[in-house]
């Protein structure tokens, strides 16, 4: 199953891929028989096109270009932060949509009650999260 995941990060984060790596390699799925501890096996770019250069620091670096594309200053009016199932918080502690009662396999109990309380969370983490980059990558588990 691939995920959108948001990664919240310092606002002076420079090298973005480094930043991505270092945010995403404590919930890496580990090989069996642990393969349950972790939250992601692989990452990709979601798309390149999500975000305006408009509200986008100038000065970041990546060895993969296209993730500088995929980043930008958190604001509460940017709805596409809004639009993900997994998010990294600064701290880096993982919050996730299935934590909330979500299902994505058996789609006629989904539990949309699940879906609006992780709508609600996320409101709080934007809201905390407000000045500092978000990068959105693909996460698949």
């Amino acid at each position: 199953m691939k995920s959108r995941t948001l990664l919240i990060l310092d606002p002076s984060t420079i090298d973005i891929k480094e930043a991505v790596d270092q945010k995403l390699a404590p919930h890496k799925q580990l090989e069996e028989p642990d393969f349950i501890s972790g939250k992601w096996d692989y990452w990709t770019i979601f798309k390149t096109d999500q975000f305006t250069a408009a509200n986008r620091p100038t000065n970041l670096i990546s060895k993969i270009p296209e993730l500088i594309l995929s980043t930008n200053y958190i604001t509460k009016s940017n709805k596409t932060f809004f639009d993900v199932s997994s998010i990294v918080d600064l701290e880096g502690k993982w919050h996730d949509l299935q934590d909330f009662g979500w299902t994505m396999i058996n789609r006629d109990n989904r539990n949309e009650a699940g879906l609006e309380l992780w709508r609600k969370h996320i409101v709080g983490i934007i809201d905390n999260a407000e000045g500092m980059l978000g990068v959105i990558v693909t996460t698949h588990i």
